[in-house]
């Protein structure tokens, strides 16, 4: 999402391993100062079954919320988020 001053930030759900996933996904954040230079990727999250519930920018600062499946049912879920 693009911020004030041209500035741009990444919450993003992946996996750690470049071609397959060998292991569960996290939620990665990155950010850029003109949408073509990223820094490194940095976990938000423990590996986990994740999944992006919102993003935005509110007050110049960027946030995002995501769901962590905690198992296969539907009850055993948890809403996280990060504000940066």
């Amino acid at each position: 999402m693009s911020q004030t001053g041209g500035s741009w930030t990444l919450a993003y759900p992946a996996c750690a391993g470049a071609f397959e996933c060998t292991a569960d996904h996290r939620i990665w954040y990155r950010s850029s100062i003109d949408g073509q230079h990223w820094t490194d990727p940095q976990p938000l999250t423990q590996p986990g079954s994740y999944s992006i519930v919102g993003t935005g920018v509110t007050a110049g600062r960027t946030w995002a919320i995501w769901q962590h499946d905690l198992s296969a049912s539907d009850e055993d879920r948890t809403i996280e988020g990060v504000v940066r």
